[in-house]
């Protein structure tokens, strides 16, 4: 299981001492995230199509994670013309829609405000001692746009931080295809800006 990220403690100019470290810090923990049983999903999807649903997959000896298989398996559904499924995941865009992931986020109220303002995540936060805790989630075409929107330009340094490391976690379940239009530049202690590749 993943543990928090913690950004150390920095002091704020201004900051009510009663308030104590807890404001100067956002942390963020994977919460949910979808989950389905990929021997049986295939088995259903071969006995209901009449043929193997993962041959693409087998034939380029790719070692892709289960979520990476079930966007290429699903997309080649619509796009039997793309054989290669790591093009299929570039290009899966609404497809994206079928997975869903949420993360339990703390920090300042203005992370909160950055994430209704610059995506489209559903957020339900509460108050606590020095800002707000809250569940951020959605479609994986949501973190997608999301991860690009506060990644690729002017956010806070906070929401970058935070979405740095939900671009690490993405990364980890092996979906960096998802974002494979796009250079990631580490600007900072683990932040990072994505360029578009032209």
């Amino acid at each position: 299981m993943l543990k928090w990220r913690m950004i150390p403690p920095t002091p704020i100019k201004g900051l009510d001492e009663n308030m104590g470290e807890q404001a100067s810090q956002t942390g963020v923990k994977p919460l949910t995230g979808s989950s389905f049983d990929w021997a049986e999903l295939v088995k259903d999807i071969a006995e209901l199509t009449g043929q193997s649903p993962t041959s693409s997959i087998d034939s380029y000896g790719f070692k892709l994670t289960d979520y990476s298989r079930f966007i290429s398996t699903v997309s080649e559904f619509r796009t039997r013309g793309i054989k290669n499924p790591l093009k299929r995941l570039q290009n899966a865009n609404d497809i994206l829609n079928h997975l869903h992931f949420g993360f339990l986020m703390h920090g300042k109220s203005s992370l909160f405000f950055t994430i209704m303002e610059q995506t489209d995540l559903k957020i339900t936060t509460s108050r606590i001692e020095g800002g707000r805790v809250g569940v951020v989630s959605g479609t994986l075409l949501q973190w997608k746009n999301a991860i690009i929107n506060i990644l690729s330009g002017g956010s806070t340094a906070e929401a970058k931080w935070a979405f740095s490391y939900c671009y690490d976690f993405f990364q980890s379940l092996g979906l960096q295809s998802v974002w494979a239009d796009y250079r990631a530049k580490q600007t900072g202690d683990q932040v990072y800006l994505l360029e578009y590749k032209k």
